[in-house]
C-alpha cells in the first residue's frame, strides 16, 4: 500500500508540473491535481512542485527537507513531527508559520549551521501577530545551530528530562518568551 501512495504521490506532482508549464497554470485543472495529491498522497508537503515553495499542513512522517532553493516554505496549522519523522531545515532557509500554529517535535527536527551570513529563519507570517513556537515534547530531539526565530510566544519549549534539545548559535528575538524548560 505504501509503494501505491508513493506512485501517486509522484505522479501527482510530475501531473502538476506538466499542467503548469502547459495550462499556463490552469486554476481549475491545478484544484484538481492539488486535490487528489491530498487524498491519495500520505506526504506532509502539499505542494512540492519541483522548483515550489513547500506548504506544510499534516504533521510530518519520515523525511523532509526545506531547502534554500525553494523558499519561503509555509506551516499554515500546528504540524507535529511524528516519532518517524525528521524536519531538516537547510542554511539559508526562511519558513513562515500561520499566527497560532506550533512546530510539535516528537521526532527530530535539525537545524544546521553553514555560516553566520546563511542562518535558517522561522518567523510570523502575520506581522504583530505570534505563531506558537517549537515545542520539543518529550522523547523528541531538537538540533539548532544558526536558527534565527522571530514573532513567537515562546521560541523554544523543551518538554525533557535529559539533554535532547541542543541549541548553538541561535537568535530569538521578538518573542513574548525566548526559551522554556519544563518537566
Amino acid at each position: 500500500m505504501g509503494f501505491f501512495v508513493r506512485a501517486v504521490s509522484w505522479m501527482a506532482t510530475l501531473l502538476c508540473s506538466l499542467v503548469r508549464a502547459r495550462c499556463k497554470r490552469s486554476p481549475r485543472v491545478t484544484s484538481l491535481l492539488l486535490g487528489l495529491w491530498i487524498i491519495f498522497g500520505q506526504s506532509s508537503v502539499v505542494w512540492a512542485a519541483p522548483g515550489a515553495k513547500q506548504i506544510l499542513t499534516q504533521d510530518i512522517h519520515g523525511v523532509v527537507t526545506l531547502e534554500k532553493t525553494r523558499q519561503p516554505h509555509e506551516i499554515l496549522r500546528t504540524i507535529r513531527i511524528a516519532t518517524d519523522g525528521k524536519l531538516l531545515i537547510e542554511p539559508g532557509a526562511t519558513v513562515v508559520v500561520a499566527p497560532g500554529a506550533k512546530i510539535e517535535v516528537v521526532g527530530i527536527l535539525a537545524v544546521t549551521e553553514a555560516s553566520e551570513d546563511e542562518r535558517a529563519i522561522i518567523r510570523n507570517g502575520v506581522a504583530g501577530q505570534l505563531w506558537g513556537g517549537i515545542s520539543v515534547e518529550k522523547g523528541g530531539s531538537g538540533s539548532f545551530s544558526g536558527l534565527e526565530i522571530l514573532g513567537a510566544d515562546v521560541g523554544i519549549t523543551s518538554r525533557q528530562d535529559g539533554p535532547a534539545v541542543d541549541i548553538e548559535n541561535c537568535v530569538i528575538t521578538t518573542c513574548m518568551n525566548g526559551v522554556r524548560l519544563e518537566r
